[in-house]
């Protein structure tokens, strides 16, 4: 009986693996992402303001909103680096940009 229970176990566990496959952050797609947008952003001259609302929309198309990072040398989420970018936009008066986190 308890190997039985065992590979039952074991088997849960399995599956519970595999359904969690894929969850989080995919770090190299978001910064393959923004980096696409900036370039296309150059390149084609789209708007200040559209390209970086495309750009700050890849960190939570890609589930990367409570990855850590570091912006100006002070360790944060990217949720909060969302923010205090966003914020900094709109001061300048520049954009009107919403957060996506």
């Amino acid at each position: 009986m308890k190997v039985t229970a065992i590979k039952g176990l074991f088997f849960i566990l399995a599956m519970l693996g595999v359904a969690l496959q894929g969850c989080g952050c995919h770090e190299v797609a978001m910064n393959s992402c923004s980096t696409d947008v900036l370039t296309d952003m150059y390149a084609n001259k789209i708007a200040p303001c559209a390209g970086a609302e495309a750009s700050l929309k890849c960190i939570p198309d890609h589930g990367c909103c409570d990855l850590e990072g570091e912006l100006n040398g002070v360790k944060m989420t990217y949720r909060e680096m969302e923010r205090y970018t966003i914020e900094a936009l709109s001061q300048s008066g520049a954009c009107n940009i919403t957060n996506a986190c």
